[in-house]
């Protein structure tokens, strides 16, 4: 071998020696600056666990994450909360097929944990009040992480049991010291699924994005520790949030993270727009029993026990301005009666047509509605009254939110043929919410 090859292969050997041994060194550094701080380094490279450090710990960072981790997001995992994930679109206990309905069409939207209604109602015999409860069973046994079977099934079904509050003069045929009325329903929004799977993946593709950036973040910090004249001072002026003049003497040059918090506040609003495009049309069934006077004593002898199953479809269209939108309702079923003073018996075709017009206030929104309600069926004549069928009513309703998941709506319905009482009832409704980011 010649004299030049050989002092070839030495300055090489003596390279990659020198290489080694920076390398080396620069870990050591890393490791003992991650001891300092009480961390153990992961895997075999104690600079990359520096780096992802500095980068997920960095005030503009931690700024962010703080935006994005704020309640009324949409995020998953670890990283967002059941809260986020569940339907902001109705946290109230339906009271459909009363005096004191609080829509103009009922809509069959779960509530997301459990949710109540008080209502005062006036009716042609005078006032009453009418309470409401609804559970989400399924949300009971899933438990409070945020999961993709969470974001699913908060909007799949609820139960709800409702009775008055007040006893009032006990209509005709009625014994003294009973419950007038009492009532339970099952809403089951079948696109509710489906809705769950479209906020689960959008969250998933925002935390994509967040994990893809903090991935660039890793690799600035990477390059300018490897480039700083003192790898311990530059790391310790990155975590210690230094300011820009600090950052910049330690380690050399400006090191500037790509995520700020206008980002955070960017995707945030993404979020609540994936969110509300999912729950913005529902189709499913409603399903009620009730069981004494649902007159509330306007009309003698109307005690019965009554069964109604029905299909309901709404759906939210957004304008152009995207926190206001226009929505169509509108429901159809069968009412099978019973009455208590008489061995008559009818079936009846009831539904519902109407619309809304919602302004977006976040977390819910204000919403305003009328509908055209029917019930038409095969009693006798004389009997109609009793029934409470073969009449058209508009009703309306004003719903206007009081905090993150309570609300008050004031409602109305006109007779506009047959024999039904005119109402008016004004429903203090509130939600339980799934928990938040703490």
């Amino acid at each position: 071998m010649s004299g030049r090859v050989q002092r070839t292969l030495v300055v090489f050997v003596a390279t990659l020696c020198a290489a080694a041994g920076a390398r080396a060194q620069s870990a050591d550094v890393c490791r003992s600056v991650l001891t300092a701080r009480g961390v153990t380094a992961q895997g075999d490279d104690p600079c990359h666990t520096l780096a992802v450090m500095i980068a997920t710990t960095s005030r503009p960072v931690s700024d962010a994450a703080a935006e994005i981790l704020k309640p009324d997001a949409v995020p998953v995992s670890s990283v967002f909360s059941a809260r986020d994930i569940q339907s902001h679109k109705t946290q109230h206990a339906s009271l459909a097929g009363t005096p004191a309905q609080g829509e103009a069409v009922p809509e069959v939207v779960p509530a997301g944990v459990a949710a109540g209604t008080i209502a005062a109602v006036g009716t042609d015999s005078g006032h009453d009040a009418i309470a409401a409860i609804s559970l989400n069973p399924l949300v009971l046994m899933i438990g409070d992480d945020a999961t993709e079977q969470l974001a699913k099934y908060s909007r799949f079904l609820d139960l709800t049991l409702f009775l008055p509050v007040t006893q009032g003069t006990p209509p005709s045929g009625t014994t003294p010291g009973t419950l007038r009325y009492v009532g339970a329903r099952a809403r089951v929004n079948f696109t509710g699924i489906g809705s769950g799977s479209k906020v689960w993946e959008g969250a998933r593709q925002l935390i994509l994005k967040w994990m893809s950036r903090a991935g660039r973040n890793t690799t600035v910090v990477l390059d300018a520790l490897t480039a700083a004249p003192s790898l311990k001072d530059c790391a310790n002026a990155l975590l210690d949030n230094g300011n820009a003049a600090q950052i910049k003497a330690a380690c050399g040059k400006p090191v500037a993270l790509e995520v700020n918090k206008d980002e955070a506040v960017q995707l945030r609003a993404e979020l609540a727009k994936v969110r509300r495009a999912a729950d913005s049309k529902y189709f499913g069934a409603d399903v009620r029993y009730d069981h004494g006077d649902p007159t509330l004593g306007d009309v003698a002898n109307a005690s019965g026990d009554f069964l109604f199953g029905g299909l309901a479809f709404g759906r939210q269209i957004s304008g152009s301005a995207e926190a206001t939108s226009f929505g169509v309702r509108s429901r159809v079923g069968i009412r099978h009666a019973k009455l208590k003073s008489s061995q008559k018996s009818e079936f009846a075709v009831e539904g519902g047509l109407g619309f809304d017009l919602s302004r977006h206030v976040d977390p819910q929104d204000i919403t305003a509605s009328g509908a055209l309600e029917f019930r038409y069926g095969n009693a006798e004549a004389n009997l109609r009254d009793e029934f409470q069928s073969n009449f058209t009513v508009f009703r309306g309703s004003i719903v206007v939110p009081l905090a993150s998941a309570n609300s008050i709506s004031i409602n109305f319905g006109l007779p506009v043929t047959g024999p039904i009482s005119s109402t008016f009832s004004v429903n203090f409704n509130w939600g339980v919410l799934l928990p938040g980011a703490k």
